[in-house]
């Protein structure tokens, strides 16, 4: 049919129904395709590319006897139900670990978006 069509993607089933892009992408942007008599037999690809929202987090090691450096710091994202939350795609936990350096300074990388516990 000739028009103009919107392209959205949805996302995956949610537990409780419906589709839902995980919190930690970034929502895709909406395509549009004008479709007419000239172009109709033709193939148009689109492509969404689901980029996760990621971050740095910086802890700080303060001491009054200056033992700030080789300090292990972990930090996980929680369900809510005494659990860890999982990758959609991996299925591994969003749990992470990083050392203070010689300033005390903790850094995680890549850290997605969500409350995290440290």
């Amino acid at each position: 049919t000739t028009g103009t069509w919107t392209i959205k993607e949805l996302g995956v089933v949610g537990a409780e129904g419906g589709y839902v892009i995980p919190d930690e992408y970034m929502i895709p942007a909406t395509k549009t395709v004008n479709i007419t008599r000239e172009n109709a037999n033709q193939t148009t690809v689109f492509e969404f590319v689901n980029t996760m929202d990621l971050h740095s987090m910086v802890v700080q090691k303060l001491s009054e006897d200056n033992k700030i450096e080789g300090i292990t710091f972990y930090a996980y994202m929680p369900d809510g139900n005494g659990g860890i939350i999982k990758n959609p795609v991996t299925g591994q936990p969003y749990e992470m670990y990083t050392t203070t350096d010689e300033n005390g300074l903790a850094v995680f990388n890549e850290v997605p978006s969500g409350v995290w516990i440290v």
